[in-house]
């Protein structure tokens, strides 16, 4: 028996979507319809003695089906016994215990000849990778050759598992991609439905921009047509004469496409939502944060008012709080009928209001704790964590093939949190940061700090030396450090303005630059910001796309700037935090029982850890003649090819944009 779990940190940083039944044969049962509900590729045949463990994983008892799983793999002789083992590490993982599951994932030892156990195997070491958050090590493990005569079912199950990990990058192009492929290998037909609304939830994670620059030339085939209705439905979502005009040529131009039609005007399920009657908007109106509180509340106000919903909209109550009474106005909130709470913004009452026990409503806060007190399970936090950009900013780095830099921040408590948490994340993907340099923010010009992390001055003494020992003038020219491929920059928009340009001075103009969103003041000043050029950094789709398309976050967008003019570019993002928080409440519960899946929102796509914290995942952005330009994202290992003689069933074969990587054979060792 298994005497003991270890539960680790699990933190998930999938954004995205349903993990699929990788080893079908368990009978698990999920409250998202299953995409492969029968156990074809298992050879451990279901019958009495397994029949105790798949219903324990019917039951979610997922802890006992793998106990019960690893005793049937001790009395088994292979090949059953490896079947075993596997659904025993499956079990493991959806009891959240990862950790274990690699444990019983490397007692494996396939032969080179069972490419099915070695590709099962590697499945789910890629689901471990994913739920410790590790997405790019989910790709490497999902980078394989297949043989041709695989069966269908791991075919799907190859490409569920790479549409989640696209996913886990923000490529929504490649998770879409991958799940129109997977529809190839899909049979019941409340799997097909449930897929087809992720192709579309991925697909809305676009720009029309992008959506538009994608759309594959003729003839058109299943991936040009989702797309083109995905283009169609961002064009036109504000007309309806236009929209009801461009699907009636859609349909015409793609007989029989699986996509429905409804789609384009947003009418697809949304079960398992649950909204609130009453809400409790709780906020610090009346001190130093009363200006970052009016614009959520505003924010917040403007979804609510934007909520099209003919009936049911919730009751909404905004009270003024501060850390000392924040306790009383919960409580007060509650006595006159709240049955939700957002807020409170402040750290310390976020802090107080999270350790004062059991809560009797759900709690969004609109911070994050610091505390290492246990949370109530109703306890949730939504804030936008400088920390958290910075380890987007680590993980696009190396998705970019890069794997030595230096980082650049400011001195003071925010630089040393910024810097530690990119520093950590790197180190982690198993890139290296050789050097980090600080500044001070307040100094007018920054050529001593650069020069110093370039290792110009090191070139300088040299030249020096040399001149000394020939007693001769020769020719110098400075040279910078060769050690590093990437320069991580941590800055607000007039230390930027001026560090880029002083990075280019020194000799560092072809080094790609990355930093977080704080570069970006979130409106355009081409003047201001053309001496940034090149610099790459993440964004929310709320800044960055709020004139690329006609849709609702633009719409929302003009109303907020038309109302607010004079607060907009100092406060924009939280705006978007406050229409975020409004919008994402139904949802909370659905992400909490489905870590994997995302909700796309004007701050990013956001998904729930097993904190009850909500990440965001950003959008990328270069500058381009002082404007930032949205990025089309590459993943750094990209979809292997399939076989050949798959190609004549699905037509779209060829992932968007064409991988930079070339694919590796299967790996037999971990």
């Amino acid at each position: 028996m298994i005497k003991q779990f270890f539960a680790g940190p699990l933190v998930v940083v999938l954004p995205g979507l349903i993990l699929g039944l990788f080893l079908t044969g368990c009978g698990l049962s999920t409250p998202i319809v299953p995409e492969q509900p029968d156990g074809r590729g298992l050879r451990a045949q279901k019958g009495p003695d397994d029949q105790r463990a798949r219903q324990l994983m019917a039951a979610g008892n997922w802890l006992a089906a793998a106990q019960e799983y690893q005793r049937l793999a001790r009395r088994a002789s292979a090949p059953a016994r490896q079947d075993y083992l596997l659904l025993t590490a499956r079990a493991l993982i959806r009891a959240g215990h990862s950790k274990d599951a690699s444990g019983i994932l490397g007692q494996l030892q396939p032969t080179i000849g069972d490419a099915r156990l070695i590709i099962r195997r590697q499945i789910l070491l890629a689901e471990v990778a994913l739920v410790e958050g590790n997405g790019p090590r989910a790709l490497q493990l999902l980078n394989m050759n297949l043989p041709a005569n695989l069966p269908g079912d791991l075919h799907a199950d190859i490409h569920r598992m790479r549409a989640e990990t696209f996913s886990a990058t923000g490529n929504h192009i490649d998770f879409v991609s991958e799940r129109v492929k997977l529809e190839t290998y899909l049979n019941d037909q409340d799997a097909l439905a449930n897929n087809r609304e992720l192709i579309w939830q991925g697909l809305m994670g676009l720009s029309a921009e992008a959506l538009k620059k994608l759309q594959l030339n003729p003839p058109p085939n299943i991936l040009s047509g989702w797309m083109e209705l995905a283009f169609i439905a961002k064009r036109y979502a504000n007309d309806p004469v236009q929209l009801a005009s461009a699907t009636d040529l859609w349909q015409r131009l793609y007989p029989g496409h699986p996509a429905p039609v409804t789609y384009a005007s947003g009418k697809f399920s949304l079960a398992g939502l649950h909204a609130p009657k009453q809400i409790a908007l709780l906020l610090p109106l009346s001190n130093q944060f009363a200006p970052a509180a009016r614009a959520i509340r505003d924010g917040f106000l403007a979804a609510y008012y934007q909520d099209t919903a003919i009936s049911g909209k919730p009751v909404i109550k905004v009270y003024t709080v501060t850390a000392e009474n924040v306790l009383n106005m919960y409580q007060q909130a509650i006595a006159e009928g709240a049955d939700f709470v957002v807020g409170p913004l402040q750290k310390h009452s976020v802090n107080l209001l999270a350790a004062s026990g059991n809560l009797e409503v759900p709690v969004l806060a609109l911070n994050n704790i610091t505390t290492s007190s246990i949370i109530p399970d109703t306890f949730y936090q939504f804030g936008l964590s400088p920390e958290n950009e910075a380890r987007q900013v680590a993980e696009r780095i190396w998705l970019d093939g890069l794997e030595q830099g230096v980082a650049l921040v400011p001195e003071g408590n925010w630089g040393d949190r910024v810097q530690g948490a990119f520093s950590e994340r790197f180190t982690q993907l198993g890139g290296r940061v050789v050097e980090v340099k600080t500044y001070n923010a307040s100094d007018k010009e920054f050529s001593r700090p650069i020069s110093s992390m370039l290792k110009v001055d090191a070139s300088k003494t040299r030249h020096r030396t040399l001149k000394t020992l020939l007693n001769s003038n020769i020719k110098f020219k400075e040279r910078r450090r060769q050690d590093i491929d990437f320069i991580f920059m941590a800055a607000f928009p007039r230390q930027a303005r001026q560090l880029r340009p002083g990075l280019k001075f020194f000799n560092a103009a072809h080094l790609p630059v990355y930093s977080t969103s704080h570069v970006y003041r979130g409106i355009n000043n081409k003047r201001a910001d053309r001496d940034m050029n090149g610099l790459i950094f993440g964004d929310m789709p709320w800044v960055l796309r709020k004139q690329a398309e006609n849709n609702d976050a633009g719409l929302l967008y003009s109303q907020v700037n038309q109302n607010w003019p004079q607060k907009e570019a100092v406060n924009s993002r939280l705006y978007a935090l406050g229409v975020d928080a409004y919008r994402v409440i139904p949802y909370l519960k659905r992400l909490g029982t489905h870590p994997l899946e995302r909700f796309y929102g004007v701050t990013g796509s956001l998904r729930l850890d097993t904190s009850r914290r909500i990440q965001r995942q950003l959008i990328w952005a270069r500058f381009s003649k002082g404007l930032p330009r949205e990025m089309e994202t590459v993943s750094r290992v990209h979809t292997p090819q399939e076989p050949t003689q798959q190609d004549s069933t699905d037509e779209s074969r060829q992932p968007i944009p064409p991988g930079q990587f070339p694919t590796g054979p299967i790996p037999t060792n971990q």
